[in-house]
This record gives C-alpha cells, structure tokens and sequence, in this order.
C-alpha cells in the first residue's frame, strides 16, 4: 500500500514538476470559468501514467514538450486527471471534481475506452471535441497543436456563421 501510494506521489510531482512554469488544473468546472475570462480553450486530460504506455508517449511527446507547453501557455487551460492503478484519483482532494468530470465525459463519448483521453472544450459554448488515444500518444508535440488550432478554426467559422 505504501509503495502504491509513494508511486503515485511520486508520479505526480514528476509531472508537476515537468509543467511547473504552466498551470495544471485538477478541477474541470474552475478552470472553465478561467479560460472563459481568459479566452482560451481548456484541455481536459484523463490519464493513468502509472500503468498507461500510451499514456507516458502522450506526456513525453507533447505535454512535456517546451513547443507544446509555450502554445498551450498562450492557448490552453490544462485540466489533468490521473487515475491511479486502483482506479482511484491521484489528487484526493478534488476526487469529486475529477470524478463529476470523468462521468461528464465519458457519457458524452461512449467510444471513449482508452487512455489518454484528450478533450478540448470551448467554456463559451460547451462546443468539445475528443481526440482518440491511439492517436494522441503516437502525436508528436507540432502535429498536437495543428489539431488544436484546427478546432479553434472550427469554433470560429460557427461564431462567424451565426
């Protein structure tokens, strides 16, 4: 129990410490009320990196790189939520957040079954989209952030239109 717990910490602070000049959300519904002030799309993340390969490729090639986090900066609310290997939240203290979140989304995408699972939401109109594990993990930080602007784009074009 211990080494379980110490991992995750562990994990944690790693990742924490990889992104310590940007900042990580854990609660969803806070920082949609941020980008909305901000006028930034959020990007919501469900991982498990503990036991999730793909999701170590998604954190090493693109939230860990300085081109992504320099966009992201300019662009993006992070929101990331880490399961444990037990299916528990890594961040207790916002377990219910992250949990209202999870089940938020998971019901809005039934196709959703593998991590990472990669979100991006616009907190004006609640317009999201999801992009596929597979996908995100085998992404290379440039190829992320085309994808990004590609929806920001999409959301202007439907602004515009209306």
């Amino acid at each position: 129990m211990r080494s379980k717990l110490l991992a995750v910490v562990f994990s944690f602070l790693i990742y924490a410490f990889a992104l310590a000049d940007d900042a990580v959300n854990v609660d969803l519904y806070a920082a949609k009320e941020t980008a909305k002030k901000a006028n930034k799309l959020v990007m919501l993340v469900l991982t498990r990196p503990a036991t999730c390969s793909l999701c170590v490729s998604f954190k090493k090639n693109v939230l860990e790189n300085s081109s992504f986090r320099s966009f992201a900066k300019k662009n993006l609310i992070l929101v990331v939520i880490e399961y444990t290997r037990d299916n528990k939240y890594a961040v207790a203290e916002h377990a219910d957040e992250q949990k209202k979140a999870s089940k938020e989304f998971r019901a809005k995408y039934p196709e959703y079954k593998l991590l990472p699972g990669v979100f991006l939401i616009d907190p004006k109109t609640d317009a999201d989209t999801f992009v596929q594990s597979p996908e995100v993990a085998s992404m290379k930080a440039a190829d992320f952030n085309r994808k990004v602007k590609a929806f920001q784009r999409e959301l202007n074009k439907k602004a515009v239109a209306k």
